[in-house]
């Protein structure tokens, strides 16, 4: 795309929501600021398909923040597509609905697309709310790095669709985001941003275009979980999707666990001992606690969020349960012993996860076999 430098690009900021009405209004609220702040051509797409009441509501706030409306739905996927179709402007700025602009942001993404190289923008999402007991727990996992990337990184390999602007026509040539992705949460933003990569456009990273994310829908424990295990199922279309970022892993906690489940049993169906049966459980419990204090051991944390740790390590084996089952479900055998490779430097990361798992199961196999020998 040809751009005079002098020239400010239009933004079109595409939002799609089902409900949460508090919140996509403090989010419209947000954005009527940040438009004002911003010297170039702006709109804003909102994209639902709430029930009747919440639609009514919502269409309300949007009269009053001068949004667009539109109506389609339940697909998140298939929502932003559809917004990014009636956007005017050369520059697509996804937000979720349960973020808050800050008064920068339009003119912070739109500021590095005079570089024709650029082909999308990754903004910085902060964390806003209470930090509860559980928040603290999820903080110890990996989940919450990727919504850092642009504190360390200068371009990014990919970028969370909570706050992510991509170059409209980059957008159309690579068809948006793929559609067949799992309707539930989860992949289709890594899948977009890989594949602007592969296009050869860069995603430059702004830890100035800032947007607040509400801790609010990430703390109820049965919606995390439900979150993080539809994850794990996207993990497996993407690898599907690109094979050259799968690398070999070390053995899952999920394959370790099923297997010696049975062996226990089939020792008790030998032996008659059917004890080891009731010991299978306080091994699982032990080998996630010593995996959990190494964790914080070598990361230089108090012992004290032992069991915020602890919880961390049960959250990202849900995780790993969602892509299993979407393996076994699919058949995709070869996967077993697979994983994506997200970032350059993942394995760094992984040698001290994958590290501490290790010890932990090794020093909790001879925690198994002192149970199985006693008397």
């Amino acid at each position: 795309m040809s751009v005079e430098e002098n020239k400010t690009l239009g933004v079109s900021v595409v939002v799609a929501t089902r409900g949460r009405i508090h919140l996509v209004g403090k989010l419209l609220q947000s954005l009527q600021v940040a438009r004002s702040q911003f010297h170039g051509k702006q709109e804003v797409i909102v994209v639902d398909d709430s029930l009747d009441s919440e639609a009514e509501q919502l269409a309300t706030l949007c009269t009053q923040y001068n949004a667009k409306l539109l109506t389609q739905g339940p697909n998140v996927t298939i929502k932003r597509n559809y917004g990014a179709e009636f956007a005017q402007y050369d520059i697509l700025l996804f937000l979720d609905s349960d973020c808050a602009a800050t008064p920068q942001l339009l003119g912070e993404h739109e500021r590095y697309y005079h570089n024709p190289d650029i082909g999308a923008v990754l903004g910085l999402l902060e964390f806003v709310g209470p930090d509860s007991w559980f928040w603290k727990a999820i903080q110890l996992t990996p989940f919450v790095m990727p919504f850092n990337f642009p504190k360390f990184m200068e371009d990014a390999p990919w970028g969370p669709s909570a706050n992510l602007s991509v170059r409209r026509d980059v957008f159309q040539a690579i068809q948006g985001f793929d559609e067949t992705f799992p309707q539930r949460p989860g992949g289709e933003d890594v899948d977009l941003g890989l594949r602007v990569a592969k296009a050869g456009y860069r995603i430059r990273c702004n830890p100035n275009a800032v947007a607040h994310h509400s801790k609010e829908t990430w703390i109820p424990v049965r919606t995390m979980c439900h979150r993080l295990f539809h994850w794990g199922i996207a993990e497996c279309f993407l690898m599907e999707r690109h094979p050259d970022q799968v690398v070999t892993t070390l053995p899952r906690k999920s394959l370790v666990f099923t297997t010696t489940a049975w062996l226990m049993f089939v020792l008790a169906l030998l032996t008659g001992k059917w004890r080891l049966v009731a010991i299978f459980p306080l091994w699982v419990v032990t080998d996630i606690l010593l995996q959990a204090t190494l964790q914080l051991l070598w990361a230089g944390h108090s012992l004290s969020q032992l069991l915020q740790q602890f919880v961390a390590v049960l959250l990202v084996l849900v995780n790993e349960l969602g892509m299993v089952r979407e393996l076994i479900r699919r058949r995709r055998w070869r996967y077993w012993t697979s994983q994506m490779l997200y970032t350059p430097g993942q394995m760094e990361g992984e040698w001290h996860f994958g590290g501490s798992k290790m010890w932990g199961l090794f020093f909790g196999i001879w925690f198994l076999l002192g149970l199985i020998l006693i008397p």
